[in-house]
């Protein structure tokens, strides 16, 4: 995934940037270089929205996004929020089966941030902050 124009436009949009799905970031994805545009993004101010597990090559219980957005934490802490990513339409085909649960959607947070102080800020604080 390339973030190139949100790198170069976002000074100059003036507002928020939010990168639903884990910004695309797959648990497969060779992570060097999309860490290092993540990162840059990171440093403009940009929010991940951590969503749409399923999405991402993913499979519940999601031990690897847990991973993945343990690592994303030391860029984004602060600047993280959580979201169900309901109504799940990428589940609206029949062949995708029933949509995840709400647990196995929370459960990379538990598996990435054992304290909870961590997890309050994710679910709650943050929010708070972005959407005021």
């Amino acid at each position: 995934m390339q973030y190139g124009w949100v790198r170069e436009r976002q000074p100059r949009w003036g507002v928020t940037v939010v990168l639903d799905h884990i910004g695309g970031m797959h648990a497969d994805y060779p992570a060097q270089a999309h860490m290092r545009a993540l990162d840059a993004l990171a440093d403009q101010g940009t929010w991940v929205k951590l969503s749409g597990f399923y999405r991402l090559g993913s499979a519940a219980p999601f031990r690897e996004v847990g991973e993945l957005i343990a690592k994303l934490h030391a860029k984004f802490a602060g600047r993280m929020v959580w979201g169900s990513d309901w109504p799940h339409t990428w589940y609206m085909e029949a062949a995708r089966g029933a949509a995840p649960s709400y647990d196995s959607l929370l459960a990379p947070l538990a598996h990435a941030f054992p304290d909870a102080a961590i997890r309050e800020s994710i679910l709650c604080d943050a929010p708070a902050r972005l959407y005021q």
